[in-house]
């Protein structure tokens, strides 16, 4: 079966966010991403921007050959709801 970005990063509301002032995460409708990048030894890092906030998340993700591929189907101006579906 093959995997989607939403089986291995989950739903987007749910994405952790470390934002000033907390870390609950807006409605993401009309999201976009801003950017998305490696860090630390399997951390990726994504930036959406949800009407006007900048939202980021990391997620800890042990296969560089699936953060390589979510890092090319992450990039700056797509929808975070176009990119769900996507296969890894």
């Amino acid at each position: 079966m093959t995997r989607t970005v939403l089986d291995v990063l989950g739903d987007p509301e749910s994405w952790p966010s470390h934002r000033q002032g907390g870390l609950l995460m807006p409605v993401l409708r009309g999201a976009t991403i801003v950017a998305a990048q490696e860090a630390e030894p399997d951390e990726l890092r994504v930036i959406v921007d949800a009407r006007g906030q900048l939202l980021r998340s990391t997620f800890v993700i042990a296969d560089r050959d699936v953060r390589q591929r979510l890092l090319a189907i992450l990039q700056p101006g797509v929808l975070v709801r176009d990119c769900l579906d996507q296969a890894i």
